[in-house]
């Protein structure tokens, strides 16, 4: 007790100041944004492509060292931009309940998760064929990195509506899906057909997201 007759503050087995007590408090919530505003995003909404990386039944070590190095990666990144901890040259593209009961609130949601599915794909396959190519799997880490770090930088820019944007983000598309397309193809013998459920799956979400484009080129 101190001489006031308060209790104090901290006890002789807690030495830190008030300064390092915000710094505790600014952990934590950084934490916490990162558990839900990061890698629950990146998790929920790639479900179907971490569905097809699980399942697939190659390069197994590989797949899975590629795989958590962009998850984690992906996800701390998108805690960052979205928390505006680091800026992008754009503003982030948040994501929230009020927008989801919305149109463009659906449509949010469906380019985010095809977008995140798609990064999955490339940062994930793209890892494994660096590491198969080379023998290392520095490699293999090293290019899920810079992918994955392209993938997040890119995504203020891509997810916009202009049509340029949308051909710009088909062509994304495309080079998520090939690879893992091409690796399940390549083991459709020993594939779990929920495998290429799931891939099909992703497909029908990046076709759903480029649809207006279509109307736009058919208009």
């Amino acid at each position: 007790m101190t001489a006031d007759g308060t209790d104090p503050i901290y006890t002789s087995g807690d030495r830190r100041t008030a300064d390092s007590t915000h710094e505790h408090e600014a952990f934590y919530d950084f934490f916490v944004d990162f558990i839900q505003g990061g890698l629950a995003q990146f998790v929920l909404l790639s479900a179907p492509m971490l569905w097809v990386v699980a399942q697939t039944p190659t390069y197994t070590v590989e797949i899975a060292t590629a795989a958590v190095v962009s998850i984690l990666l992906v996800s701390f990144l998108i805690t960052l931009f979205r928390g505006g901890h680091v800026s992008v040259g754009r503003p982030w593209p948040v994501l929230t309940n009020e927008r989801l009961g919305t149109g463009t609130g659906w449509q949010a949601f469906l380019t985010r998760s095809a977008y995140l599915s798609c990064t999955l794909g490339l940062t994930t396959y793209g890892g494994v064929l660096a590491q198969v190519a080379s023998g290392s799997f520095v490699w293999n880490a090293v290019v899920a990195v810079l992918l994955s770090v392209a993938a997040v930088v890119s995504l203020p820019y891509l997810s916009g509506d202009s049509t340029r944007m949308r051909i710009a983000r088909l062509g994304y598309y495309v080079l998520g899906l090939v690879p893992a397309a091409a690796v399940l193809l390549f083991a459709s013998e020993f594939l779990d057909p929920s495998a290429a459920f799931a891939l099909l799956l992703v497909c029908t979400l990046a076709a759903l997201d480029s649809r207006p484009l279509l109307e736009a080129v058919r208009g």
